[in-house]
């Protein structure tokens, strides 16, 4: 599996000596995750004040990371969506991608990129990868890209001047459901109300098989293992699945 080969490669790398962050960065981005063809690529590191900063990246003028060194954690961005919801987050850059990310468009990306994933280096920060295709996240490339994340943060951990993250940072449920396509969150609604998979093909018109599939990616977006942690939350946060179960069953078909 070349994720099993790239990860190892990546450790090896890091045993090799103290590699600075923009040495790491380079790696990741012309090593580790270049079968997903990379544009560049960003890091954040969660400082104890609750910002995360920028402090590393490869692939473009790293003076585009000076003075964009506080982004507050409460910020609606990819990279703090990350950490706050312990989750990949995908973006397109297209016509819409200025105007939805507009409180932080002042960042400078790198040119041409088609597609971003913003994933989590768990309590230490996160980083942000810049793709020059857009693509769908497989279930294979989230566990290979979370992988990468793991193993990087064991890595700045180890760093003296790197301050602790934020203990005051909340780490409740908080997905995004609004992540979710407009099948999914009808899916959703009707996991919620308490329907089997087959009951949902059947109220929907798709086939069993489909349902399922987009049941497994419902779970890996929300970060839950079935149905009864969807549950448990759902009566924990209901504004947060508000959406989803005032969908209408007529806009699940394309």
């Amino acid at each position: 599996m070349i994720s099993i080969v790239k990860v190892g490669a990546l450790a090896s790398f890091l045993q090799d000596g103290d590699q600075s962050l923009d040495a790491i960065a380079r790696f990741l981005v012309l090593d580790t995750f270049v079968e997903l063809n990379p544009t560049g690529i960003s890091l954040g590191l969660l400082r104890a004040n609750g910002y995360l900063e920028m402090l590393a990246g490869f692939g473009y003028d790293p003076r585009a990371l000076q003075g964009h060194s506080a982004i507050p954690m409460r910020g609606d961005t990819p990279m703090t969506k990350a950490i706050r919801y312990n989750r990949l987050v995908e973006l397109n850059n297209d016509d819409s991608f200025v105007m939805a990310h507009s409180n932080f468009a002042h960042l400078m990306f790198p040119q041409g990129f088609a597609a971003a994933v913003a994933f989590p280096i768990h309590s230490v920060g996160s980083g942000i990868l810049f793709m020059e295709k857009k693509f769908r996240l497989t279930a294979e490339i989230r566990a290979f890209i979370t992988t990468v994340g793991s193993i990087v943060a064991l890595e700045i951990a180890k760093r003296q001047d790197i301050a602790p993250a934020f203990d005051g940072l909340e780490t409740a449920f908080s997905a995004d459901t609004s992540s979710l396509t407009t099948r999914e969150q009808v899916i959703l609604g009707l996991i919620i109300t308490g329907s089997t998979n087959i009951q949902i093909a059947n109220e929907i018109g798709y086939s069993q098989s489909l349902v399922r599939q987009e049941t497994i990616a419902i779970y890996n977006l929300l970060g839950v293992s079935g149905r009864k942690e969807i549950l448990e939350r759902v009566s924990e946060h209901p504004d947060i699945f508000a959406n989803a179960l005032g969908m209408r069953l007529t806009t699940a078909r394309p």
